[in-house]
């Protein structure tokens, strides 16, 4: 629930949207992963979907909470995730990324996929790569 609660904080309410009965309903088919700080308070998370017969995933509204951004947080979850993915035998990781964080996806190895585009009110790029 705390995963929720910072992607719905930091992703979401900024643009003036909230979860929907039918987002959550979707959260319950979605792999999640965290990094938890000493307290256990949530530092970064993301949710994964898992596509065509599980070679292929959809990353979806990776965040870190504000205080530890740029500290290698974000780095450190995707590094796991996508541990995770090989050892699922997943061979392709996809994203739409916001434009104004594509660089950080790129640093991680992910390729700008067609043209931007307008979702939830902010231009994106659907990112890919494979594993």
């Amino acid at each position: 629930m705390e995963m929720l609660k910072l992607r719905e904080c930091e992703l979401r309410m900024p643009i003036g949207l909230s979860l929907t009965a039918c987002d959550l309903e979707a959260e319950e088919t979605q792999h999640h992963f965290g990094i938890f700080s000493t307290d256990e308070q949530v530092c970064a998370c993301v949710a994964l979907v898992i596509e065509h017969h599980c070679q292929r995933c959809q990353l979806r509204q990776m965040v870190v909470e504000p205080n530890y951004q740029g500290k290698g947080v974000g780095r450190l979850l995707y590094e796991k995730v996508e541990s995770w993915c090989r050892r699922s035998g997943v061979h392709q990781i996809q994203l739409n990324a916001r434009t104004s964080i594509k660089d950080f996806y790129g640093k991680l190895g992910f390729n700008e996929s067609g043209a931007e585009f307008n979702h939830v009110t902010l231009p994106h790029i659907k990112m890919i790569k494979l594993l």
